[in-house]
């Protein structure tokens, strides 16, 4: 599917339709951001099978940026350090470091696995990534 609905649960109403992906959606992933001292905002991350990562405010249907620079569809993905930064990884074996307000890769690591990677987890007490891969293996990074 190419379209993100976001539901009210408690009414059972469509509340926003986000469209800009070209292909499958294969995650999303929400994070509230601080916007000053009082307010923050939600921020849902996508990745596709398009090769693109779309980040998003809620109650908005413009994305507020596309990322691009992996080869293959992406996986997974994860927002840190208030919205600041994000992690994602790709059938392409890499696994991408984002700097979410500049819109660009900062940092890739090439062949994270000799597979698809699949699926990646942060640890939030300890700097530590956890990514998973088709080469049937867990690999843990160490943040520095």
């Amino acid at each position: 599917m190419q379209t993100i609905r976001v539901w009210n649960v408690a009414t059972g109403q469509s509340i926003s339709i986000l469209r800009a992906h070209t292909h499958v959606v294969e995650f999303i992933t929400f994070a509230p951001v601080p916007e000053n001292e009082t307010e923050t905002k939600q921020v849902l991350l996508s990745g596709s099978r398009d090769n693109s990562v779309i980040v998003w405010e809620l109650g908005n249907s413009t994305p507020i940026s596309t990322l691009r620079g992996h080869d293959n569809w992406v996986r997974d993905g994860v927002i840190l350090s208030g919205g600041k930064y994000a992690i994602t990884c790709s059938d392409d074996h890499s696994m991408k470091i984002w700097d979410l307000s500049a819109g660009c890769c900062i940092k890739t690591i090439q062949d994270a696995h000799s597979h698809f990677v699949t699926c990646l987890r942060v640890n939030k007490r300890v700097p530590i990534v956890a990514t998973g891969g088709v080469d049937r293996t867990v690999r843990l990074w160490q943040c520095t």
